[in-house]
C-alpha cells in the first residue's frame, strides 16, 4: 500500500489490517457513556421523603390497629352492658311473674273464701226455706176442719193418730216413678228447656217445674224440694196415680184437678197409696211405728193381703190444733 495509507492503517502479523486511529470513546458528558444521559440516582431527599412515606403508612397501619382494638373494646363493653341489660329485665320479668302469681292466688282464694261463703248462705236459705214448708203445711193441717173417722185413735203421748184402717207393719221401700223423677234433696246443675216458672201465692221462693219435679235454686244450680201447697202446673206424667175423686198422686205430693190444671193440695187423712218415695223415716210411737215423709204422717196397713201406707191425722187428745 502507499504510504499515505500508512498512517491508517498498521498492518497485522497475520496480514489483515484494522485502522490505525479507533474512534474515540464518548467523553464524560457526550455519547453512551455519557451517565448524565443514563439517568441520575435518586438522591438523598427523596429518600427521606420516601421513608417518611413508609413511617407514615405504618404510623396508618398501627393506628388503625388500634382503632380496631378500640372499636373491639367498644363492642365488648356494648355487649356487656346488653347482656347487663337483658340480666336486669329477665329479673323484673321474674319478679312482676311473680307479683303476678301470687295476685292470682290471692285473688283464687278471696274466689273461694266467697264461693264457699255462699255456698253456706245458699245452704241455711235452703234449710230455711223447707222448715218454712213444712211449717206451712202443718199450720194448713190444723186448720182443716176435724175429720170424723170408724176407728178410735191410737194415743200416746198425749196424741191421737187417726185413720180408717187397722195398723199392720211392714217393711219400707224407696219406690221410684221412672222416667224424669228424682226424689226430693237431688242436684242439678241446671234445668232442661221443658222447666217452666212457678209463682205462688203468700211465698217469695223462686220454683221451678219439670216433668213432676218441683226445683229451687241452690248451690249454684237447683235441688228438687217438695212440692209446695198452692203451685198450680198444666199437666202430671203419666205415672201419677188418681187416689180419691179428683186427687191425684205422684213422687210423694198431692194435686187436685181444677179448670187451670193440678194445684198442690194436703193429703187429705185415710188417703191410701202403695208407694212411699226416698226421704221417708220411721217414728216410732209407743208400740207402733208409722212412717213420716215432709210433714204428713203414713201407717203401714195391708188391704187384701197387700202392703200399702194411709194418711194419718196427728193431733192431741185435748184438740188444740198443735202437731207433735
Amino acid at each position: 500500500m502507499s504510504g499515505g495509507n500508512a498512517g491508517q492503517f498498521n498492518q497485522r502479523s497475520f496480514g489483515g489490517y484494522r485502522p490505525s486511529t479507533m474512534p474515540s470513546r464518548p467523553g464524560a458528558g457526550s455519547g453512551i457513556g455519557d451517565r448524565s444521559t443514563i439517568g441520575t440516582r435518586p438522591g438523598m431527599g427523596e429518600n427521606r421523603a420516601n421513608m417518611g412515606n413508609i413511617g407514615n403508612r405504618t404510623n396508618a397501619g398501627t393506628n388503625r390497629l388500634e382503632n380496631r382494638g378500640t372499636v373491639g373494646e367498644n363492642r365488648a363493653g356494648r355487649m356487656e352492658n346488653r347482656t347487663d341489660n337483658r340480666a336486669g329485665r329477665t329479673e323484673n320479668r321474674t319478679g312482676r311473674q311473680d307479683n303476678r302469681m301470687e295476685n292470682r292466688t290471692g285473688r283464687q282464694e278471696n274466689r273461694t273464701e266467697n264461693q264457699t261463703g255462699r255456698q253456706e248462705n245458699r245452704t241455711q236459705r235452703t234449710e230455711s226455706r223447707q222448715e218454712n214448708r213444712t211449717a206451712r203445711t202443718e199450720a194448713r193441717a190444723q186448720t182443716r176442719a176435724a175429720r170424723s173417722y170408724n176407728r178410735s185413735p191410737y194415743s200416746h203421748g198425749g196424741y191421737g193418730y187417726y185413720g180408717n184402717y187397722g195398723y199392720g207393719y211392714h217393711g219400707y221401700s224407696p219406690y221410684g216413678w221412672g222416667g224424669a223423677y228424682h226424689p226430693w234433696g237431688w242436684f242439678a246443675a241446671g234445668l232442661a228447656t221443658t222447666a217452666i216458672a212457678v209463682a205462688i201465692a203468700d211465698d217469695d221462693d223462686q220454683y221451678y217445674y219439670d216433668q213432676g219435679n218441683w226445683y229451687t235454686p241452690s248451690g249454684g244450680g237447683y235441688t228438687t224440694v217438695e212440692a209446695p201447697i198452692g203451685g198450680t202446673v198444666p199437666s202430671l206424667p203419666p205415672e201419677a196415680e188418681m187416689v180419691t175423686n179428683n186427687n191425684y198422686y205422684y213422687g210423694g205430693s198431692y194435686y187436685e184437678k181444677t179448670d187451670a190444671g193440678y194445684t198442690v193440695v194436703p193429703p187429705t187423712a185415710g188417703t191410701v197409696v202403695d208407694h212411699l218415695p226416698e226421704g221417708a223415716t220411721e217414728v216410732k210411737v209407743g208400740d207402733r211405728t208409722y212412717f213420716k215423709l215432709g210433714a204428713t204422717y203414713y201407717q203401714p196397713i195391708q188391704i187384701g193381703g197387700v202392703d200399702k201406707f194411709e194418711v194419718i191425722e196427728v193431733r192431741p187428745e185435748n184438740n188444740s190444733g198443735d202437731l207433735w
